[in-house]
C-alpha cells in the first residue's frame, strides 16, 4: 500500500476462532480454524493525512486506498497448521499533495499510461503475492514470496495475530513484540522493537470484542525515529463472530503529533483511519453490481 513516510500497513486479517468453552469463566480458547479451499474476502478502506510544519512552511499530504482482497486456504492438517495464499483483487486510490489536484487511480480501469507511482500497485493486483504457513495459534512457520519484483509484497501477507496458549478470560491480556526497521542518520538502518497488546474486552453473544494497542517496547525519545514510527502506533478494535469463525470488522486509528523531528520549531502530525470488513463477493462482482446500479438511474 502506498503511504507517506514509508508506512506499511499493519496487517491483522481473516482471523478464525474455535467455539468458546462451555464454562466462559474459564476463558475463551482462541485458535485459527482453517478449512482447505476456504476463501475469505475482505474490503479495506485506509485513509491517512500527514501535515508537516517547519518555520513558516506547511505541507499537507492525504491519501485514501480501498482494497478488495482475499485469502485462500491452500492446505490445512489435523493440527490446524495451514498454508494461506493472499491476492489483491482490486485497488482504488486517491492521492493529494499540498494544493495540487487529487490524483486518482483504479486497477479496474488503469488507462493506457498509468502514473509511474502506481505501477507497483497495478503489478501486485490479480496475482498471488505470497504463501504463509502458520500454526493454529497464528505463529508464522514459513513465508514464501510468489513475486520478487514488488517490494514489501510478501511481508504484507504476514497478517495474523498470534494468540496465547491458554484460554483468555474477559479482561485478559496478551502481548506480542515485533521489530520494524528505522533509518538512523542518512543511510544506516536498524530495528526498533514495538509491542502489540491485546485485551479481550467483552463477548456479546457470538461476538468477541478485542482491543489492540501498539506502542514502543522501550524508550522512544528520538523525534526523527518517532516520526518514522508514528503511523504504526495504532489503536484497534477487532470484532469476531465466533459462530462463523471469522473476523467481521477491524477499525484502526492513528492520531500522533511529533515535535522537532525536522529541527527546532518543526512539527509533524498524522491522522489515520483504517477499516476492514468481511465481504461475501469478489471485487469483480461488487464492481459489476455498482455499474448496474449506475446504469439503472
Amino acid at each position: 500500500m502506498l503511504r507517506i513516510l514509508g508506512h506499511s500497513t499493519l496487517a491483522v486479517f481473516a482471523l478464525l476462532l474455535c467455539a468458546a468453552p462451555a464454562n466462559a469463566d474459564d476463558g475463551y480458547l482462541l485458535r485459527y480454524k482453517f478449512r482447505p479451499g476456504m476463501f475469505i474476502h475482505l474490503k479495506i478502506t485506509d485513509k491517512m493525512q500527514i501535515e508537516a510544519k517547519y518555520n513558516a512552511n506547511v505541507e499537507k499530504h492525504a491519501n485514501k486506498a480501498v482494497t478488495w482482497k482475499h485469502y485462500r486456504v491452500i492446505t490445512a492438517d489435523e493440527r490446524g497448521q495451514a498454508v494461506l495464499e493472499t491476492l489483491n483483487e482490486r485497488v482504488s486510490m486517491e492521492l493529494k499533495f499540498g494544493e495540487h489536484p487529487a490524483v486518482n487511480f483504479d486497477t479496474a480501469n488503469p488507462g493506457d499510461s498509468p502514473d509511474p507511482k502506481f505501477q507497483a500497485v497495478l503489478a501486485s493486483t490479480g496475482k498471488p503475492l505470497a504463501r504463509t504457513e502458520v500454526t493454529s495459534r497464528g505463529e508464522l512457520v514459513k513465508l514464501t514470496p510468489l513475486v520478487t519484483d514488488i517490494p514489501g509484497a510478501a511481508e504484507a501477507s504476514n497478517f495474523l495475530v498470534v494468540f496465547p496458549e491458554e484460554p483468555v478470560p474477559i479482561g485478559g491480556k496478551w502481548k506480542e513484540s515485533f521489530d520494524t526497521p528505522v533509518t538512523v542518520g542518512k543511510t544506516l538502518q536498524q530495528n526498533f522493537s514495538l509491542m502489540r497488546e491485546y485485551t479481550l474486552v467483552s463477548v456479546d453473544g457470538n461476538l468477541a470484542h478485542i482491543k489492540m494497542r501498539v506502542g514502543p517496547k522501550g524508550v522512544l525519545n528520538d523525534p526523527q525515529m518517532e516520526m518514522q514510527l508514528m503511523q504504526r502506533l495504532i489503536t484497534s478494535d477487532i470484532v469476531f463472530d465466533m459462530s462463523r469463525g471469522l473476523i467481521v470488522s477491524q477499525h484502526n486509528t492513528v492520531d500522533r503529533n511529533v515535535v522537532n523531528p525536522l529541527g527546532p520549531g518543526s512539527q509533524v502530525s498524522a491522522i489515520g483511519d483504517y477499516r476492514l470488513e468481511l465481504t461475501d463477493s469478489p471485487a469483480a462482482v461488487q464492481q459489476a453490481a455498482a455499474g448496474a446500479k449506475t446504469e439503472s438511474k
